[in-house]
């Protein structure tokens, strides 16, 4: 699994779901669920905590999920979402206007989930973080919808501002599945967004998503009534820990085929699977010995190879003084060389109407003599892509991802 810089066609095809919320007559707690966990804890009141992207001691990552991303509780019940920053962006999200587009993204076919949304589709209902016409050949300049970026809570109304801020950021009374939206906007590491659920919640299922990244990441609580069994904090963390063990044990086989399969001169950035919602977030070889002038290749994927920058630069996102979420410029713009134009499309295109990978997109940050700044900056591309450095004088090279803490490397070239 890799981070896609087409994020946009994710959040364009939950916009079918939530065209369509305002005629959903359904209700917001759908009975008749099972729970997904068993406790001998029945008291109501209870305290317990969701990982949103986690740590793993096996190896530097980050995760599109929510951990756990089920549970049972109790009405009044309080839900700390706690937030483990990796690079990537993730807010904590919930809703009756989320709830309903969910319940309609799900009927979809896979096709109408995956391709251009269906021609009845109306307008946007609510605002994602990155807006559906952002032109990602430039991230920089993409505008956040300050309303997802930002902490937003909706008492009443069926849709949220877009690029605006919302009026209200702090929540005023317990999530009683009513409020159209409940959002944390994005969080920075360590924080905690606390859900506190009302007293009387009317047992049923209650959905939360990411609004950067779409119905990719969700997850969702079922409320049981107070006589029936639900998750204590324990069960609740054990269940996210397995949760994590079993993503990292479908990465980590990669990861290790990342490390042994590396060619002389070559480096693969980043490594996963596309049934696991977790990338390895290292470059393999993490350090590579080349001599002066020998070309040196990463395959970045949506990462970068930085050398020299300044802190600032590193992560992705950067909130100003006033609460305005955006893109860390800096982090996203070549330094020492010259970009070719952007493909296309945003990338190689593969062939139409075949699900063929796009080929890979090559380019070449030409050569460098070790002083001053080197970055590669974004490459916007739907496949991978392929970048050539040429360090021309000895030296010992440290360089990072800007876009990922603690993603680093090491070029020695003699």
């Amino acid at each position: 699994m890799k981070r896609s810089v087409a994020l946009v066609a994710v959040v364009a095809l939950f916009v079918v779901a939530l065209a369509a919320c305002g005629d959903d007559d359904d209700t917001t707690a759908q009975s008749g669920t099972d729970t997904t966990a068993a406790s001998t804890d029945t008291g109501s009141g209870k305290s317990v905590r969701v990982e949103v992207d986690n740590r793993t001691d096996d190896f530097n990552s980050y995760s599109i999920a929510y951990f756990p991303d089920k549970l049972t509780v109790h009405p009044g019940t309080d839900v700390k979402f706690h937030m483990n920053f990796n690079g990537e962006p993730h807010t904590v999200t919930f809703g009756s206007s989320i709830d309903k587009a969910l319940g309609i993204f799900d009927k979809l076919t896979p096709e109408q989930q995956n391709g251009p949304p269906p021609p009845e589709v109306e307008a946007l209902k609510i605002p994602f973080v990155i807006p559906d016409d952002a032109d990602f050949s430039d991230p920089a300049n993409v505008k956040f919808n300050q309303s997802a970026a930002q902490p937003c809570f909706l008492a009443s109304g069926e849709t949220a501002p877009g690029a605006a801020p919302c009026d209200v950021q702090e929540a005023k009374d317990a999530f009683d599945g009513s409020q159209p939206i409940v959002n944390s906007g994005l969080l920075k590491d360590d924080d905690e967004f606390d859900v506190k659920l009302a007293d009387d919640l009317a047992p049923g299922t209650y959905s939360w998503i990411c609004l950067f990244h779409g119905p990719e990441m969700r997850g969702e609580i079922t409320v049981v009534a107070d006589s029936a069994k639900a998750d204590s904090a324990a069960d609740v963390k054990k269940a996210g820990d397995s949760q994590l063990d079993a993503i990292v044990a479908k990465v980590k086989p990669e990861l290790e085929k990342a490390r042994s399969g590396a060619k002389p001169g070559e480096v693969k950035a980043g490594a996963g699977t596309e049934d696991a919602p977790m990338e390895a977030t290292e470059f393999s070889p993490k350090e590579i010995t080349v001599k002066a002038g020998t070309p040196i290749t990463w395959n970045l994927s949506f990462h970068t190879v930085s050398f020299n920058m300044s802190e600032d630069a590193r992560t992705d996102i950067a909130q100003d003084s006033d609460g305005t979420w955006h893109f860390n410029a800096k982090t996203f713009t070549p330094v020492g060389y010259t970009p070719p134009p952007p493909p296309a499309g945003g990338g190689g295109d593969g062939p139409p109407s075949s699900d063929a990978p796009p080929p890979p997109t090559n380019v070449d940050g030409g050569s460098w003599d070790g002083t001053g700044s080197f970055n590669s900056g974004s490459i916007g591309a739907d496949g991978d892509v392929f970048f050539k450095l040429t360090i021309t004088k000895p030296g010992t090279y440290p360089y990072v991802c800007l876009l990922h803490p603690d993603m680093e490397g090491v070029v020695k070239v003699t």
